[in-house]
């Protein structure tokens, strides 16, 4: 539950009527979090991987990778951890400094935003060197989401990092 305070707002006034409508903002809040989101979407079923409405055999796959530079990135990865755990053989996410929390397959790295800096250039650079290392038949996840021009900045050489 997304309301913390649903109690003090439903004891009150028109309850039934407050009860309903804090259900539908849970209901729309749970619908737009990207952790949420991302369970809906992806599901194991033993060795068969569902993601939306392709299916995938395991067996008949290489390695799984997770990457990603983005605000909701960590969340998204957290989701891909819970449900997919040993089978995801590595990755990396570039998140905002302050919002990285632990992850046992996938690495994470922080970075500034809105500003970039030279973590995010190291950390782009660091991803970029672990995708080149995908091979064909390996399933790879890539979740880019807001702030990622600013969290995972790769310049062209021409262009500096403080341009």
């Amino acid at each position: 539950m997304y309301i913390k305070n649903r109690q003090e707002l439903t004891s009150h006034g028109y309850k039934r009527e407050r009860e309903a409508a804090l259900n539908i903002i849970d209901y729309a809040l749970k619908a737009a979090d990207p952790y949420w989101a991302t369970k809906e979407l992806v599901h194991l079923d033993g060795r068969i991987l569902n993601v939306g409405q392709l299916r995938f055999n395991l067996s008949q796959r290489g390695n799984i990778y997770v990457f990603g530079m983005g605000k909701a990135t960590f969340v998204v990865a957290k989701a891909l951890e819970d449900i997919l755990s040993e089978k995801i053989s590595g990755g990396i996410v570039i998140v905002k400094r302050g919002q990285a929390g632990t992850l046992h397959r996938i690495k994470v790295r922080e970075a500034s935003h809105p500003l970039p800096d030279r973590y995010g250039w190291r950390a782009a650079k660091e991803l970029m060197t672990m995708a080149e290392m995908t091979k064909e038949g390996d399933i790879v996840f890539c979740a880019i989401t807001g702030g990622s021009s600013a969290l995972a900045p790769l310049p062209v050489p021409e262009i500096s990092l403080g341009d």
